[in-house]
């Protein structure tokens, strides 16, 4: 969290999110999703970061709507 303050008054949004990315489901890299979420939360919503951020989501909801889909069969 140290090394994020410093890029973004968003320290502990960009940690917790880039946290969750890297250990508990995509395994990004720590430092990309910790950049792209820092330019994301500085205000930059329709950049490359942005999108990248989207896909993310996207890949994450669809992980979740398939393991409740086979769940409730």
């Amino acid at each position: 969290m140290a090394l994020i303050a410093g890029n973004t008054g968003y320290y502990e949004l960009v940690a917790t999110v880039a946290n969750q990315l890297a250990h508990h489901g995509l395994q990004v890299p720590l430092q990309e999703a910790a950049a792209h979420l820092a330019t994301v939360a500085r205000g930059d919503t329709e950049g490359e970061s942005a999108r990248w951020l989207q896909e993310k989501i996207d890949h994450i909801t669809a992980k979740l709507d398939a393991e409740t889909s086979a769940s409730s069969e």
